[in-house]
């Protein structure tokens, strides 16, 4: 019996509900045959072990439900499986070589890994060749030496990267809380011990708790999985050095940078040991890299939070204008890319893949916003210098199929979900999107098991639809898997026709209960028929309500025709009038021509246009916008957009309460004949007309 075998055993044990032949292909991919075969030797390694065979049924497929005593015999029988009874395929062979090798801190002999996997010397020696390329790919080097053995030698950061990759079997199945089998378990022990889990997992509460952030359970495990192999390298004398961190500098003003710092200090008090601060910069690339969730109130700002809102702008106008449609006031799409594309910039700066499960599905399904967004996507390349993979393009496409689908839907009521998802970013969207396509829904959120309790007291829920088990609410709760099967789709249908029929009862009670008490309050009723056909209050962020852009960009704060010898003379003078309106300090135009120098000509968003901005800590006292028109173009050093003649200065509090304000400029950016009249204006009354035409 293989491996994968053992695998599909701990799939149906923990999915109990029926799964098809074609799913669990398509989850290993593999055919359906071959899946068929794997089941008739489950079947016999099952009654050879005096354990239950596996159920199957037409039309609905194969589900393994057992009581507690056999699937505790289930998982000490797997455990205890050796090589010796174990069919190991070539594949797993070299995967069990190389976590060796990178197990290993010394030479280790051809004998002793033959040893290892129960094969002879001449096999070990064939795929040692295997395993040698594969390490070439990855930029590192088997080296072997004729009295010593073999070896591995790269850099650090590399070989880490590698040792997460060749264990990504076993981390997923802790991700989806599935038992590991024999070879993964035996691996993970020897890795982490449990006073090190225990250590790591308390110094990521107390981080959490401290800097007011909550981590996605897939995330969660993943930097578990992170610190622990970080540790086990560093006691063996492996340490990132300075050459390493390349981006890691441009992370230290950043929340993830502290939380790392906070996690790695207490763990080198609490073991004694040194851990350099090379090492807090690796774990921040990975925090930053991944699904970080902060706590209702905490507002964080980020180093890039208005360059990236700016791409998304530029992104959003490009895409719809190739696309025919408008979707610029779609906020769920905008907050959505916002919120994406900050860890995709630095998953592609640093050549990390988030594989995307679903990339030959889009490809097809959406093949023309595929292409659209592919067309497109020079936008964020140029802003990051770094061609843009697939992968990535495929996830940002889902959030454009989503918002065409968003547009297309009617607008009768929608009971409100709360999806509980354990994985990151992929996963929870893959989910979102089949749920929005299928049903007429309004998704609240997408939170992990941890954050479910304090999610439904702050908000108004008619259903939960979860990828892990839920027990002990109030609140109807739908288990299903990540790809929804046809009984997960019966029954949420089920489920959204019991909620709609339940809110219609309550909205005819509560118009019973008025006829009946004529002398009840108004604002009482108001509060109730609010509360159940779910009409929302305007939005209101940490730093306020959300000003529109005739609130912020007045006249006072317009100016046309300006003279500027050059760049940096044009940004004083736009920044003189935020100044002189009472939004910012004198500092932050300085940090605005610092901004330019140091990060480059990004803030050009648009062929003539420019946005220069600063960090709100830089000097920011409110929110604020100002327009001037230059009399001269002035290159900014933006080999695409270049020259500049018009330039709007923007000045914010956080990174929240100018995005409508933004939104709309955008929206007036985009047409190109009204920016034309712009700047061909020389009265600044006619340019606020414009503006709020």
């Amino acid at each position: 019996m293989n491996n994968r075998c053992i695998s599909i055993l701990y799939q149906l044990i923990t999915h109990k509900e029926f799964t098809t032949a074609k799913e669990l292909a398509a989850e290993f991919n593999v055919s359906e045959r071959t899946i068929r075969y794997d089941l008739d030797e489950l079947d016999y390694f099952l009654e050879s072990n005096s354990l239950p065979l596996l159920e199957r049924k037409s039309n609905a497929g194969i589900r393994y439900k057992l009581n507690a005593v056999n699937s505790e015999k289930v998982k000490s029988i797997t455990s205890n499986l050796n090589y010796a009874y174990y069919n190991i395929s070539k594949e797993e062979r070299i995967n069990i070589i190389l976590k060796e090798l990178f197990n290993s801190n010394d030479y280790i002999t051809i004998d002793e890994l033959a040893l290892k996997v129960s094969s002879s010397r001449g096999t070990v020696v064939n795929d040692l060749k295997y395993a040698k390329t594969w390490l070439k790919q990855r930029n590192i080097i088997l080296n072997s030496s004729k009295y010593k053995g073999i070896c591995i030698e790269g850099n650090e950061i590399n070989i880490r990267k590698a040792i997460v990759e060749i264990n990504k079997n076993s981390l997923k199945k802790l991700n989806r809380n599935v038992t590991l089998d024999y070879e993964d378990f035996k691996v993970i022990s020897s890795l982490f011990s449990k006073e090190d889990i225990s250590l790591i997992n308390t110094c990521i509460s107390e981080a959490e708790n401290n800097l007011g952030i909550v981590f996605s359970d897939n995330s969660y495990v993943n930097l578990t999985i992170h610190l622990g192999f970080a540790l086990k390298r560093i006691r063996q004398g492996n340490y990132i050095n300075s050459s390493e961190v390349g981006h890691f500098k441009e992370l230290v003003n950043t929340k993830e940078y502290k939380i790392a710092e906070k996690i790695l200090t207490n763990i080198e008090k609490k073991l004694d040991m040194k851990i350099k601060d090379e090492e807090i910069g690796y774990v921040a690339l990975y925090l930053v890299s991944s699904s970080i969730a902060p706590l209702e109130g905490n507002d964080d700002i980020n180093d890039n939070w208005v360059n990236i809102q700016l791409i998304v702008g530029e992104l959003i106008n490009s895409i719809q204008e190739d696309m025919g449609i408008s979707l610029i006031d779609d906020e769920k799409l905008y907050y959505g890319l916002i919120n994406h594309l900050r860890p995709a910039i630095y998953r592609i700066k640093n050549h990390m893949i988030l594989e995307n499960p679903l990339i030959e599905e889009i490809k097809k399904d959406y093949k023309d916003i595929f292409l659209i967004i592919e067309r497109n996507i020079n936008i964020l390349e140029r802003y990051i210098n770094k061609k843009v993979n697939s992968h990535e393009i495929g996830y940002i496409a889902l959030h454009f199929a989503a918002s065409i689908k968003r547009k297309r839907k009617n607008n009768i009521y929608k009971p409100n979900v709360l999806l509980v998802c354990n994985s990151g970013i992929g996963t929870s969207q893959i989910l979102s999107e089949a749920i929005s396509s299928r049903f007429n829904v309004n998704i609240i959120d997408i939170i992990s098991a941890r954050q479910l309790m304090r999610s439904l007291k702050s908000k108004d829920i008619d259903l939960v639809i979860s990828t892990v088990p839920i027990e002990n609410i109030d609140i109807k709760c739908i288990t299903v898997n990540p790809i929804l099967t046809k009984e997960n789709v019966s029954e949420i249908q089920q489920s959204i026709y019991e909620t709609n029929y339940s809110r219609s009862k309550d909205i005819e009670n509560i118009l019973e209960d008025l006829k009946e008490s004529p002398s009840a309050s108004r604002d009482s009723y108001e509060n109730n028929l609010t509360r159940t056909s779910h009409v929302k209050p305007m939005k209101i962020y940490k730093g306020g309500y959300e000003p529109m852009l005739k609130e912020v960009l007045t006249e006072d704060s317009i100016e046309v025709n300006v003279e500027a010898d050059n760049w940096e003379e044009a940004v004083r003078k736009g920044g003189a009038l935020l100044l002189k309106s009472d939004v910012i300090e004198e500092r932050y135009i300085e940090e605005m021509i610092n901004n330019v120098k140091v990060n480059g000509s990004y803030i050009v968003i648009a062929p003539g246009i420019a946005m220069p901005h600063a960090r709100p800590e830089c000097g920011a006292k409110g929110i604020g916008f100002s327009l001037i028109t230059l009399k001269n173009p002035v290159p900014f050093g933006n080999p695409v957009n270049d020259p500049v003649k018009l330039m709007i200065s923007l000045c914010a509090v956080d990174h929240n309460t100018h995005l409508k304000a933004l939104s709309e400029l955008m929206g007036i950016l985009m047409d190109e004949e009204k920016v034309s009249k712009i700047i061909n204006s020389n009265d600044k009354h006619t340019v606020l007309e414009l503006i709020n035409s």
